[in-house]
């Protein structure tokens, strides 16, 4: 007999109340299945499952749990599953990678446990491998179980190399504390460090199409976009270039 686990008999229950108070929420919940993983924090979806952590699920309470299914319902209802700022990072393969020629192909995107398409010509384009990051990756390469053309990677240990290691744990257990640490207040996540290298690689001076083509920008206004929101500091610089023009010196 296949006995449920608690967390399992309590999502079950908020299911049911959710259909019977709120069937639009309701509905939506009853086409995903439900998955327990220790591998996210709280909960995730992909579209198709929803992913739980026991040991969240255990310090909600009815109506907090009943909330963040509602809140989980609602991603692929507005597709957010599908544009996730680590997704080619996850679906990277080592036949992906030519350390030859130091260039990374971009070919697919993972987002929780489904392959997706890269949305645009530009997101298909590929970026050059800087030697360190290149020397990084043959490193990782050599120590990883998972080192065939085939395989991912940031192969998941959990699955034994079958899916792709959720970054989400990586961001949650390393990143996050070393921002916290910094004093950083603002929330950081997979899609930051694409703004960051935008906006740094502004503030150097880069040309424009140089950056569009780094980012795999579709459009270049996007990229002038970022390019608009330079650097405060070099923004008061600037503006010391015609302050001559508005100011007059009182005569002494």
């Amino acid at each position: 007999m296949n006995h449920k686990t608690p967390s399992e008999v309590r999502i079950q229950k908020s299911r049911t109340t959710l259909l019977l108070d709120h069937p639009f929420f309701g509905t939506l919940l009853f086409r995903l299945g439900s998955k327990e993983s220790r591998s996210v924090a709280t909960m995730a979806t992909d579209g198709v499952s929803l992913f739980y952590n026991p040991e969240f699920v255990g310090t909600l309470n009815a109506a907090e749990l009943a909330g963040v299914l509602a809140h989980e319902v609602m991603h692929p209802a507005l597709q957010h599953h599908t544009r996730r700022g680590d997704s080619e990072i996850r679906g990277l393969k080592w036949m992906d990678i030519d350390f030859e020629q130091r260039w990374i192909n971009l070919r697919r995107g993972i987002v929780r446990t489904l392959q997706t398409k890269l949305k645009t010509e530009g997101s298909q384009r590929g970026v050059p491998l800087p030697p360190d990051l290149a020397e990084v990756l043959l490193e990782w390469r050599e120590q990883t179980p998972y080192k065939a053309d085939t395989d991912w990677v940031f192969a998941s240990p959990e699955t034994k190399g079958k899916n792709p290691l959720w970054l989400d744990v990586v961001l949650r257990n390393y990143i996050k504390p070393v921002v916290a640490s910094l004093g950083i207040k603002k929330t950081v996540g997979w899609h930051t460090w694409r703004h960051s290298l935008a906006t740094l690689l502004a503030t150097k001076g880069e040309q424009v199409k140089v950056v569009q083509e780094l980012l795999r920008h579709a459009n270049v206004r996007t990229t002038m976009d970022i390019y608009q929101e330079a650097d405060v500091d070099l923004k008061r610089a600037a503006q010391e270039h015609t302050k001559s023009l508005f100011i007059v010196k009182k005569a002494s």
